[in-house]
């Protein structure tokens, strides 16, 4: 399996930040977003395919700062400077950031579920003539 399917099981989110200019009645990328630009348009449908419930966020502005996000569990973060990248560098960075999702701490199913109550707890204290 490649590693971009694995990206959801090491991030929690994907932010890509990207530089626009008014130009006209256009809004176009500017020169550092260029490859930005293309980048979303070749690759964020196959991502969010063999990621489906990974949020990709796209973001764009007049004074943004091309830039990679990953978010991780336990609310961690990193970033990586893409501003006049091309695909082949943002797929690189991307998969850096990925690695790093690798090493980091996951939250696991016991965290929240231990403020949940089970089954078994419901069905213990559930009494049908009294119900819940």
């Amino acid at each position: 399996m490649s590693w971009r399917a694995r990206l959801s099981r090491n991030l929690q989110e994907i932010r890509i930040l990207f530089n626009t200019r008014v130009s006209g009645n256009e809004t176009l990328p500017a020169e550092d977003s260029v490859g930005v630009v293309n980048f979303i348009n070749k690759n964020y449908a196959e991502l969010k395919h063999l990621n489906p419930r990974l949020p990709i966020l796209i973001r764009n502005g007049p004074d943004a700062t091309p830039r990679l996000w990953a978010r991780y569990d336990y609310g961690a973060e990193a970033y990586r400077d893409i501003a006049f990248s091309n695909e082949e560098d943002i797929l690189e960075k991307l998969k850096e950031l990925n690695d790093i999702g690798l090493e980091t701490p996951k939250a696991t199913m016991r965290v929240w579920q231990s403020s949940v109550p089970q089954d078994e707890d419901i069905t213990r204290a559930y009494d049908p003539n009294k119900g819940y």
